[in-house]
């Protein structure tokens, strides 16, 4: 038999988003708890490299962001990102500076503005 992963029943992926967070801590303290947060990330370094030796390419860096029911969509470098059903997005982006987010709700209102860090 092969294993998985698993989590509690209250904090369904899937489950619809709700009115408030979860409390949990979050990776940017400064951060809206209640309204978003991050889940995790990542980065790797773009295989295409311009020369062979010393190999140099992009650094890709990705977060996932979860937000609350108010949440209609992020807006990243003037990209709107459509929040789905069930309140997680990842943004991804290239380089090793922050990426601001503004959270935007369904009237077009800003809750929150965060920064993600890149991976390192």
């Amino acid at each position: 038999m092969l294993g998985g992963g698993g989590g509690p029943l209250d904090d369904d992926a899937l489950d619809h988003r709700p009115a408030v967070l979860p409390s949990r801590p979050s990776a940017h303290p400064e951060a809206n708890a209640p309204v978003v947060r991050t889940e995790g990330g990542g980065g790797v370094l773009d295989s295409k490299a311009r020369r062979l030796w010393p190999r140099r390419g992009r650094w890709i860096n990705y977060r996932v962001v979860r937000v609350n029911a108010e949440v209609s969509h992020l807006v990243v470098d003037g990209r709107h990102i459509e929040v789905p059903w069930h309140g997680r997005c990842v943004v991804g982006w290239a380089g090793r500076r922050p990426k601001e987010v503004a959270v935007l709700t369904h009237d077009g209102r800003q809750l929150d503005q965060v920064a993600l860090m890149p991976a390192r």
